[in-house]
């Protein structure tokens, strides 16, 4: 029988597929890697870091020339913190070092119990470093920095603290996505037997202020048989920005699912293809067509509006902006801060029944495909559905959707 894994983290690179996981094991949890070139065959590349304290959730990422993964050290006697590793390109998935503790109860004076600082999840936000955290199991914490692996450059004592007190569901589950205006979070749902996952957007975050509203809709993963019977607690999402075989980019993540023995495996799911039909970025500036870069070719005609250089940067909001017909394509502008009268398009689609209503393409619903792989015990791959109709259109220039 093989080691359980959990806390998945994808990262994507030249074609190839990383998932970082922590392997559950005695006498401390290390930190695994597997890795695919088509998401269905992977190969298991064994420990990458070990320590002798626990480590999970490794969370990784790449900023300029280093890659970073910083893992929840909490579970510790002797260590606790913000512990930052790095490696570099010739070395990656391998070669990780300590670089840097960014927090510990030393380098802030505690005395007495140390100071756990579970799951961190790191991400920039306005040309500043941020990072959330569940503080002693009590509550959501954040704290802001300059310089990632400068601990002076660090405030944890902000007087936003703590951002969330909701018990059971402050504790960060998964990578951070950062969208123009709102950062989307996963914290999880231990409120039940089964264990949950659910999907926050951030709209206000700055040292002094901040606001923050689950998006309806949720959970957005939650146990159903078999390998996630007993819940899931860890979503980890990666949008694709290239044009697969089916004309369409996608979603790609993974989840960790726990059965009735409370034994955790891994699974990876990809977005439904079919269902963005149509992306028009409006970056033509000129003329009556606007192309699709779907790959599906549905191009528009722009019928009562005319090309403008000054125009303001805007990405429309459905409804309060524009209402689009399912069955003549008639694209009409409802705001009437905006002058164009509306926008024919000569084309026909259709969004699948299940959409993805979370937020910015997120996701809502997963639907089970057999498990056609093995990793160090159980990874099973996986279908997610959701139907997705991305409308970015742009006044007066090119507006770059995630």
């Amino acid at each position: 029988m093989g080691m359980d894994v959990a806390d998945p983290f994808l990262y994507v690179e030249d074609g190839t597929y990383y998932i970082f996981f922590e392997e559950i094991g005695a006498p401390n949890a290390t930190i695994g890697v597997a890795t695919s070139t088509d998401k269905i065959n992977w190969v298991n590349g064994g420990t990458v870091l070990d320590e002798t304290f626990h480590l999970s959730f490794p969370y990784v990422f790449k900023y300029e020339e280093l890659y970073y993964m910083i893992p929840d050290v909490a579970d510790n006697i002797t260590e606790t913190g913000i512990r930052v590793y790095t490696t570099t390109s010739g070395n990656f998935p391998n070669g990780w070092t300590h670089n840097t503790t960014i927090m510990n109860s030393t380098s802030i004076g505690q005395t007495g119990n140390l100071l756990n600082m579970d799951d961190p999840v790191t991400f920039r936000w306005n040309n500043e470093w941020w990072i959330i955290y569940n503080g002693n199991d009590t509550d959501l914490q954040a704290g802001v920095g300059t310089d990632l692996l400068d601990f002076s450059t660090w405030n944890f004592s902000l007087p936003i603290n703590p951002i969330f007190d909701k018990a059971g569901n402050d504790r960060p589950g998964g990578r951070a996505l950062v969208w123009d205006n709102s950062v989307t979070v996963f914290l999880q749902d231990i409120t039940q037997v089964n264990l949950k996952v659910r999907s926050y957007d951030i709209t206000t975050l700055n040292r002094t202020a901040f606001d923050m509203h689950e998006i309806p809709g949720g959970p957005i993963t939650q146990g159903t048989t078999g390998w996630t019977s007993n819940g899931t607690h860890q979503v980890d999402c990666w949008w694709e920005d290239y044009q697969d075989p089916s004309g369409a980019n996608q979603w790609i993540c993974v989840i960790d699912g726990r059965n009735a023995t409370h034994d955790y495996s891994i699974g990876l799911f990809v977005s439904n293809n079919s269902a963005i039909e149509q992306r028009l970025p409006f970056n033509e500036n000129n003329g009556t067509v606007v192309h699709d870069t779907s790959g599906n070719s549905n191009n528009g005609i722009i019928d009562g509006a005319t090309w403008t250089t000054d125009g303001a940067l805007k990405t429309l909001v459905a409804t309060f902006d524009y209402t689009l017909s399912t069955t003549t394509g008639l694209f009409t502008i409802t705001n009437n801060d905006y002058s164009w009268a509306e926008l024919l398009t000569t084309w026909s689609y259709t969004v699948t029944s299940d959409a993805g209503g979370a937020a910015d393409s997120m996701i809502d619903q997963f639907a089970n495909y057999p498990a056609l792989i093995g990793l160090v015990g159980t990874i099973v791959f996986l279908g997610l559905v959701i139907g997705i109709l991305v409308v970015s259109f742009v006044f007066g220039g090119k507006k770059d959707t995630p």
